[in-house]
């Protein structure tokens, strides 16, 4: 899918703590259903800590209802035993139907950070993910590399949603 890079480049994270919703402010932003400029979701969370996917888990904003999947929280921790192509395959299935996904990737400096997902580089057999960092930094960070990267720390969860018209 192609992204709007003009509002990707606006797009910031305002906290340390604050990755998982600005992964889910920069999908209601790309589904065009929050402002460029608007922050308020990680505003509302940057005092909680940690803040996973699970705390999106069944909530709507702005007619977009989030769900975490393969996370422990539903029977999957990370380890030998993970359903690695079970996951693959729902993100391909997402992609498909045209939504973005977010995951968070263990980052080499320490730390778990959220990626949106959007796209499938069917020659390498990769997906590709987009983040911004920390403080209103402009830079486009880019990961080409998303299964093996998920690959390399045993498994991982992931957001993905359903726009409420979808669901009735």
């Amino acid at each position: 899918m192609e992204l709007n890079n003009e509002l990707i480049k606006s797009h910031i994270q305002i906290g340390i703590n604050t990755c998982v919703p600005m992964s889910v402010e920069m999908v209601l932003k790309l589904e065009k259903r929050l402002p460029c400029d608007e922050t308020s979701i990680q505003e509302s969370m940057k005092s909680i800590c940690p803040v996973g996917g699970n705390h999106f888990d069944g909530k709507v904003y702005n007619g977009i209802e989030f769900k975490q999947l393969f996370g422990p929280e539903q029977g999957h921790p990370r380890g030998k035993d993970f359903p690695f192509d079970d996951l693959f395959k729902t993100i391909r299935e997402e992609l498909e139907k045209k939504k973005f996904v977010t995951v968070s990737l263990w980052e080499k400096e320490g730390g778990f950070h959220n990626y949106t997902i959007y796209d499938y580089d069917s020659e390498r057999d990769e997906f590709l993910g987009v983040t911004k960092r920390i403080i209103g930094d402009p830079k486009l960070f880019e990961e080409k590399n998303v299964k093996k990267r998920i690959r390399e720390m045993d498994g991982t969860d992931i957001l993905v949603y359903n726009i409420q018209s979808e669901t009735k």
